[in-house]
């Protein structure tokens, strides 16, 4: 490996260590605008013509920094919807929130009101009359076989069918 090799390999490891640790305002301007995205999108494709593995190596430094990014905006989102909670007086929102329609799309929606489902409580225990005891069936049972009018499927069975049948 040459020296452009090893540096490029090295920022490559360094940028995918620090990536959370770098500040948000250095962060949105590299991911966050649009010509941060094509220029960190288009780096590992010059250097795939250079070098694969080092491509591999920006490319994994790039992805660190996407998902740094995406980790984030949803820590960001997740904080904003538990202070809204939280306003609310309680940890969790409340019901009557929760239980709330959608507003209508179109004037003079009508959606009837939900009906109760029937209530009809069932007990699964035995019977009074009921025993857990098992009363076997007889011998008989277990003397199973094949019946006589079902062919075996052997291939002395199906060569004579077939000469039977005149398909040989």
């Amino acid at each position: 490996m040459n020296r452009l090799d090893l540096i490029i390999l090295g920022a490559s490891l360094l940028l995918f260590v620090i990536s959370p640790y770098i500040p948000n305002m250095v962060l949105n301007a590299t991911v966050g605008s649009s010509v941060g995205i094509l220029v960190l999108l288009l780096a590992p494709l010059f250097v795939v013509r250079y070098n694969p593995v080092l491509a591999l190596a920006v490319l994994l430094a790039v992805g660190a920094l996407f998902l740094e990014n995406r980790k984030r905006i949803l820590t960001n989102i997740k904080a904003s919807i538990n202070t809204e909670i939280r306003k609310g007086g309680g940890k969790y929102a409340p019901l009557d929130d929760v239980a709330a329609g959608a507003p209508d799309l179109i004037d003079g929606e009508v959606h009837p009101e939900h009906e109760t489902p029937f209530e009809e409580s069932h007990a699964f225990q035995p019977e009074k009359d009921s025993t857990d005891s098992f009363q076997t069936m007889g011998e008989s049972i277990n003397e199973k076989g094949p019946l006589a009018t079902v062919p075996t499927n052997s291939s002395g069975t199906m060569a004579d069918h077939f000469e039977k049948a005149g398909l040989t």
